[in-house]
């Protein structure tokens, strides 16, 4: 099991109480860890917009007919937005690719980032679309709004060993950004809350899932 040892930016929660205000339950979006053990090919391709991207579009179309459609396949998404010069920020280009084109099942086109990433739909099953998407505004009331409607897609400033020590806890996202400059990751936002401390301090937090897990809850969400 990883460690948390090397990691200097998270918070000392011993004593503390966590309190869930808001979260998504996995059903909603997730099947299963979005893609579990694929960490190398990720850092490699940039390509973890596809995994959180055919999440969210399962959980809106879950939330708006009241069905529960199977895994949605994120790797037709990544063969057809990727570009390996994006450093991973083309979340748009996939939510833009399912609003024209559609996403098949993932039995359909399952996972194989070994494979290469040549565009292309698939030629068979059935496709599903969403009517559109919008950019949230980048504040905290903005995003709850939008969160207790529907999981949202983020991108995040994350250092490498955040996915390869991390064993749970709670990220400092300050000390954790000075790692890098940049985005470099997106994961979906599905919960919030606060923990409050002995000393009557409070910590807010956000609950991410992460594509990078190995279906263990703790390297599961963040």
């Amino acid at each position: 099991m990883a460690s948390n040892r090397t990691l200097n930016y998270l918070i000392d929660t011993s004593g503390a109480t966590r309190v869930d205000e808001f979260s998504w339950p996995c059903s909603v979006y997730s099947e299963s860890a979005l893609c579990p053990n694929h960490m190398v090919h990720q850092g490699e391709n940039c390509v973890c917009y596809g995994f959180t991207v055919s999440e969210a579009t399962r959980a809106v179309i879950n939330l708006k007919t009241g069905a529960n459609i199977p895994k949605l396949s994120a790797i037709e998404v990544i063969k057809n937005c990727h570009d390996i010069n994006s450093k991973g920020y083309t979340a748009p280009m996939a939510f833009e690719w399912i609003v024209k084109e559609g996403i098949v099942e993932d039995s359909v086109m399952p996972i194989d980032l070994n494979a290469e990433l040549v565009k292309g739909k698939a030629e068979n099953g059935h496709r599903y679309q969403i009517d559109e998407w919008e950019t949230v505004p980048n504040c905290d009331a903005a995003i709850k709004s939008y969160l207790i409607r529907q999981p949202v897609v983020v991108s995040l400033n994350c250092p490498p060993s955040l996915f390869s020590c991390y064993n749970g806890g709670l990220v400092d996202p300050y000390l954790m950004q000075k790692a890098k400059n940049a985005n470099n990751h997106s994961m979906l936002l599905v919960g919030f809350g606060f923990y409050a401390f002995p000393d009557r301090s409070i910590k807010y937090y956000w609950q991410l899932k992460t594509s990078m897990g190995d279906d263990s809850e703790e390297r599961d969400y963040i």
